[in-house]
């Protein structure tokens, strides 16, 4: 498989099982960005909860996002190690790419980060705006001029997020970044470079 198609179906299975997580089955969740980027309305859902205490899965769920310090590898360790009934409100302020909210699915969360970016992208998947489908269908088209034109597509979607700031052009980016960086210039602009690394 062609590398931008493995990650590309990478980002399509970690987006789909995000989504299903937040709208079927585990975190009914108020999405708050607070800090220098301003601050997100709350949005709640009900969902169905989970019973008990979260456990450590063998596989931990890879959210869509990647992130600096991201915690995949870690998520069993800290929900080993954390001393929770599962009970009351799950508070994570530095959502980041979300790995341990997602993975401890709590009954209640809260969850925010200065990154409002983050935060449009989460609460766009949990408003239903953000769909598996519609990921899908974006990813495969971005993908496909990305793997025909090369990089200055990716420059290309990196000017488009910049003037509007679509969480799907985020999504691409965070992904076809060089190694997943996501750094901001002092003006607020997306500026990580494409990514050259094969594998």
């Amino acid at each position: 498989m062609h590398a931008t198609a493995r990650r590309l179906r990478d980002i399509l299975l970690g987006a789909t099982a995000c989504a299903m997580l937040l709208t079927a089955g585990g975190i009914g969740a108020d999405v708050r960005s607070v800090g220098a980027c301003g601050r997100i309305p709350p949005s709640r859902l009900d969902l169905v909860p989970p019973s008990g205490r979260p456990a450590a899965a063998s596989a931990p769920l890879v959210p869509p996002l990647k992130t600096q310090g991201i915690k995949t590898r870690l998520v069993g360790f800290i929900l080993d190690n954390i001393a929770w009934d599962g009970g009351g409100r799950w508070v994570e302020p530095f959502l980041g790419s979300g790995v341990v909210l997602f993975n401890a699915r709590p009954r209640l969360a809260m969850s925010g980060d200065i990154n409002v970016h983050i935060v449009n992208f989460y609460a766009g998947i949990q408003q239903g705006r953000i769909t598996p489908a519609a990921v899908r269908e974006f990813l495969e088209r971005e993908g496909g001029k990305l793997a025909r034109i090369g990089d200055s597509h990716y420059y290309e979607v990196r000017d488009r997020f910049n003037s509007g700031g679509e969480p799907l052009d985020f999504l691409f980016l965070n992904r076809a970044s060089f190694n997943g960086l996501m750094r901001f210039n002092s003006k607020g602009g997306y500026n990580v470079p494409f990514c050259k690394k094969t594998w």
